[in-house]
């Protein structure tokens, strides 16, 4: 005659594989907490390399202007030197004449 196996144990393996199953749950939701913790300290990372490098490239390009303007007024600086020079020289031969 086969024996039958009281509810009890059925019970406590019920129980058991509830509180396992609870326990994944937990496990699985720190996970998920954790990756999506990661996942966003990664945007933020990724958004402040984007801002400064945005930044470096307005400072890199104002620095261009400013050398293109210095560079500019050089220019405009060498043509009038070379008028008067030339007006002077004009001034000396009509002088001599």
């Amino acid at each position: 005659m086969a024996r039958r196996s009281s509810g009890l144990r059925t019970a406590v393996k019920i129980v058991k594989a509830i509180d396992k199953a609870q326990k994944q749950a937990a496990r699985q939701a720190e996970q998920d907490r954790k990756r999506r913790q990661r996942e966003s300290l990664a945007r933020e990372r990724e958004l402040e390399r984007e801002l400064k490098a945005a930044e470096r490239a307005s400072i890199a390009e104002q620095k261009a202007l400013r050398k293109a303007a210095k560079e500019h007024e050089k220019n405009l600086y060498e043509i009038r030197v070379q008028e008067r020079t030339a007006l002077r020289a004009d001034f000396v031969r009509s002088e001599i004449n």
